[in-house]
């Protein structure tokens, strides 16, 4: 499911949705307390609207609901069907800031990108982000329209937050916080108060004291009302400026006589067995709703911790199965798997399940459950099993651009398959992004993992590339964290040359130059290295003052020429000690 991928994957958990679902069936939640994950029925309100005294909200789909005249019992939501497929929606402001602008205003991780709109002027940032070794420090600032000129504001972003909303009440801004992280963003500390004038934060409203989730997505004055909204993960939360108070409601879900869904707003966190159910009718396209709640009710949930082991239930679980999809979180899928793979007198149907899985590329971390269970069942898994999962894993990715990852975790976790991927990469021609995005996606993603110098001739190719994304990618191999059989002294050469044409690219896609004069520094930083360059070099006139930068990197040494390199390097090969620089892409050297 997306929103839990995104969610657990952000904070470096993982967590089966059965145990989600059912846990929190033995505490009482509390105001602030998260609802279960698999609340994906559940809206994520990008922006809020102010319309005299109604409010409109609209959700990553696009679909919008109201709340006419900032009252709670007006509430007015569009009916959902659990077999509606639908796309997010692109969040836009109707205010935009030339590209030129915010290209300059950007950091080395993020872009920076409007976020309100505020008269003759437009907030935007850049966004902090911590993770992965990068320091980046995210910034605020303000764009007059008539004038061109930006305003800087170095001290409002706390570290390792970024801003995605702004209300302004005269010379105070109000900012939603949340903290970026790899896969989406997670919980930030809240609302930020600061005073334009002093330029400085005058009060904090904690997320995980004051508001419905610790999960914003969007904050908007009302005047009219003298009234802050703020939407986030579970709710919406109202702030009156007038009795300083804050006022709460959750999302909840109504199912309608004709199997449509509803959301609703609730003073309560619904009960984790209503989140449930409402998780199970929206997500699943199960063609017989009311059936399906007339047998769930009819059952006694005894034990709150698993499924209901109902054999009734087996063919609403195999369909939920089936829809399952890649966005889908992994260990969500596997719980549900093994659990319904343990319903008693259903042998039969659980046999065909797993044939018919087995028969499906699949994440490594599904193939292995499926393996389990076909072993557990009787049933044997050839060798030409695990061949067909590669070359179907292979080919998927190749000619349709789909499923890198599971293609890398597949290889990496049966590291025999890593060489014959490397094999077919150096010998299919080059087609462009999809190349490209392997390169970067897995090769470089993966370089520390077990088997990675398996890539090293698929490296060796990228680096010969002309194209930005790949000298990007494979110059980011090398660096300070990069395993020591990466500083081949057969890169040395192939890097070089990706730096000298990568000059030419500065600028664009991820700034490859940079990247790869890092990557010159660390993988020629040895005695082998250094033979290597000095040997290599000789007869590439075009190379010598890259490689002279190189020598004066490593050695501390100023000297003109490679004969007067080469006659330093006889006589002081034997001291050399290698540069203890980090060479790292984001990093000062």
């Amino acid at each position: 499911m997306r929103l839990i991928k995104r969610i657990s994957d952000s904070v470096g958990c993982r967590v089966s949705f059965i145990a989600i679902s059912f846990i929190l069936a033995m505490t009482k939640p509390t105001l602030a307390g998260r609802l279960p994950e698999a609340t994906d029925a559940f809206p994520e309100f990008v922006s809020i609207d102010i319309l005299g005294k109604d409010i409109r909200f609209t959700d990553q789909w696009g679909e919008s609901y109201w709340l006419r005249g900032a009252d709670w019992n007006r509430w007015s939501a569009p009916l959902q069907s659990n077999k509606k497929r639908r796309t997010p929606i692109e969040r836009g402001l109707s205010c935009t800031i030339p590209k030129a602008v915010l290209d300059r205003y950007r950091n080395e991780v993020f872009p920076a990108k409007e976020i309100a709109c505020d008269g003759g002027h437009i907030w935007f940032a850049s966004s902090s982000y911590c993770a992965e070794g990068a320091k980046e420090q995210g910034r605020l600032f303000s764009y007059d329209t008539a004038s061109a000129a930006v305003t800087v504001y170095d001290n409002f972003t706390p570290r390792c937050e970024a801003i995605v909303g702004i209300a302004r009440m005269g010379d105070h801004l109000w900012l939603a916080s949340v903290t970026p992280g790899e896969y989406g963003s997670y919980d930030g500390k809240g609302i930020l108060v600061y005073d334009l004038k002093s330029r400085r934060r005058i009060a904090t409203e904690p997320a995980a004291t004051m508001l419905t989730d610790n999960l914003l997505y969007a904050i908007a004055y009302q005047p009219e009302a003298k009234a802050i909204w703020v939407t986030t993960l579970t709710g919406i939360d109202r702030y009156s400026l007038k009795t300083r108070t804050w006022e709460h409601r959750f999302f909840d879900v109504a199912i309608t006589p004709d199997n449509h869904l509803q959301i609703i707003l609730s003073p309560q966190p619904p009960t984790p067995q209503r989140v449930w159910m409402a998780y199970h009718l929206y997500y699943y396209p199960i063609e017989d709703l009311q059936g399906f709640a007339r047998v769930w009710d009819a059952i006694e949930i005894k034990n709150p911790s698993w499924l209901v082991k109902d054999p009734r239930l087996l063919p609403y679980y195999i369909s939920a199965l089936w829809n399952m999809d890649e966005t889908w979180n992994d260990y969500t899928f596997v719980a549900f798997l093994k659990e319904i793979a343990s319903i008693k007198g259903s042998e039969d149907q659980i046999l065909a399940v797993l044939d018919r899985l087995n028969k499906q590329p699949l994440s490594q971390h599904r193939r292995t459950a499926v393996v389990e269970l076909r072993q557990k069942f009787g049933l044997p898994q050839a060798s030409e099993d695990m061949d067909r999962q590669f070359e179907l894993l292979r080919d998927r990715y190749f000619t349709q651009g789909i499923g890198l990852y599971d293609l890398c975790n597949f290889s990496f976790a049966h590291t025999e398959y890593l060489k014959r991927l490397n094999d077919f990469f150096v010998t299919k021609p080059y087609v462009g992004e999809v190349d490209d995005v392997f390169m970067d996606d897995c090769v470089r993603a993966y370089s520390n993992w077990r088997g990675a110098e398996a890539f090293l001739p698929s490296i060796q190719k990228a680096l010969a590339i002309d194209n930005a994304r790949m000298a990007y990618a494979s110059c980011s191999v090398f660096n300070h964290y990069a395993k020591e059989t990466f500083r081949a002294p057969e890169m040395v050469l192939p890097v070089l040359e990706a730096r000298y044409r990568s000059k030419r690219l500065s600028g664009t896609w991820g700034e490859p130059n940079k990247k790869c004069a890092m990557a010159s520094y660390w993988v020629t930083n040895s005695i082998e290295g250094i033979n290597t360059l000095l040997a290599k070099v000789e007869h590439r006139p075009e190379l010598i003052p890259l490689a002279e930068d190189v020598l004066q990197e490593l050695t501390g040494e100023h000297l003109k020429g490679l004969p007067a390199w080469r006659n330093w390097w006889t006589s002081h090969r034997k001291d050399f000690k290698p540069n203890k620089k980090v060479y790292y892409w984001s990093e000062n050297r």
